[in-house]
């Protein structure tokens, strides 16, 4: 018996037709890296959009870098990108905040 890890998981629960509460904003998150993850990018966009502009989400600097990506692989992305990336980097509690800024240089 092989345990599963959580994108394994991850990937299996958007490939099936599981209805996920709008209101579950961590579930919502996580299908949404997980269909970043297998390249589905607009639809990560729609799981990622809602969450990353939430001031109340908790996990809302997961959500922005994330969709950050997302949004540099779709078309004509890169502008938006940039802005979420520049949410990110002018949050100096956020973890990602060094880390945006260096993308944000490798951009323009």
């Amino acid at each position: 018996f092989k345990q599963k890890t959580a994108y394994e998981i991850g990937v299996r629960l958007v490939g099936s037709e599981m209805c996920i509460r709008d209101s579950d904003k961590t579930a919502q998150l996580y299908l949404g890296i997980c269909h970043f993850s297998e390249g589905h990018y607009a639809t990560a966009i729609k799981y990622l959009n809602s969450l990353a502009i939430d001031t109340d989400f908790e996990q809302r600097d997961d959500a922005i870098w994330n969709l950050a990506f997302c949004l540099l692989k779709a078309d004509d992305g890169k502008k938006n990108a940039i802005s979420y990336f520049t949410v990110c980097a002018n949050n100096s509690q956020s973890s990602y905040s060094q880390k945006c800024k260096k993308i944000i240089d490798l951009l323009k």
